[in-house]
């Protein structure tokens, strides 16, 4: 099964998939207030919204939009009424990193036929398809999810700390902007990037359209990354790192992690090693 799809081939399942509009920055107050509100406003239909901020992340931690445990995962499956045996579909309302990071959940606990609307809701209405404001509210489901979790989706500190010590031959993969992984500007505890580290901004992924480049192996060899080899992705908090993967996955990567702690976690312990490019 294809990982994206487009809105004219959407247009035609509305009724045999379950569609999920997910929110961006919903971490803040006043972006996830705006974020529902134009969810309200005008949505594909049968569209259910998703703040990765309450729903499908750990509740445990102070770190944002960190990946679920599978009690969170149940619970969240629940609210939203999920079947598991029923295709999904998932968009956002920006450039596909937001879509992509709970593609990436239901990817990691085994469901089998996920897909994100490639160029998400803007190309939808670059179609003239209609939208909906009518609040969905999910239907009873027919099939309990059988949770499989892939603990090769992600990385932790110590996955992290391996590469940077050169302990295992894989390849981190910083997705930031150049300003912030060079260490001009400071978004984090402290400025730089992890040892080791690739810098490939993830706009570098996307086309003039906002959409994924068709190929990436001739700009990514330029960056120096090896798609044969595993790629261990960092930003911010995991979000944009997820954009990345899915970018990856178009070409074929069968070994990719992402570090869901990433700079909010690794700047924000003084003991480890952050590099400044002069």
């Amino acid at each position: 099964m294809k990982d994206l799809i487009n809105p004219e081939d959407l247009v035609q399942q509305l009724n045999a998939v379950q569609i999920f509009e997910v929110g961006a920055k919903t971490a803040q107050p006043i972006q996830a207030k705006q974020a529902k509100a134009w969810y309200e406003n005008a949505h594909i239909p049968t569209a259910q919204y998703v703040d990765l901020n309450q729903d499908f992340c750990n509740l445990r931690t102070a770190l944002e939009y960190q990946y679920p445990n599978e009690t969170e995962m149940l619970h969240s499956l629940e609210k939203f009424q999920v079947d598991w045996n029923k295709p999904i579909v998932i968009y956002d309302r920006e450039n596909h990193i937001w879509a992509a990071r709970l593609f990436w959940i239901f990817k990691a606990f085994g469901h089998q036929q996920v897909q994100v609307l490639h160029g998400g809701l803007k190309a939808w209405q670059q179609q003239n398809l209609s939208v909906s404001d009518q609040i969905e509210q999910p239907s009873p489901s027919l099939n309990v999810a059988e949770l499989k979790f892939d603990s090769t989706c992600f990385a932790d500190i110590e996955d992290v700390k391996k590469v940077v010590e050169g302990r295992v031959n894989s390849q981190l993969l910083n997705v930031l902007r150049p300003e912030v992984f060079r260490g001009d500007e400071v978004r984090y505890s402290r400025a730089g990037h992890i040892p080791n580290s690739i810098n490939i901004p993830f706009a570098e992924f996307l086309d003039e359209t906002g959409k994924f480049k068709a190929s990436i192996f001739n700009f990514v060899a330029q960056f120096g990354l090896d798609l044969n080899r595993e790629i261990m992705i960092y930003c911010g908090s995991g979000i944009t790192a997820s954009g990345a993967a899915l970018a990856l996955r178009q070409a074929q990567v069968t070994s990719i992690k992402i570090y869901d702690g990433s700079m909010s976690e690794w700047s924000a312990d003084p003991d480890l090693p952050l590099q400044i490019m002069v």
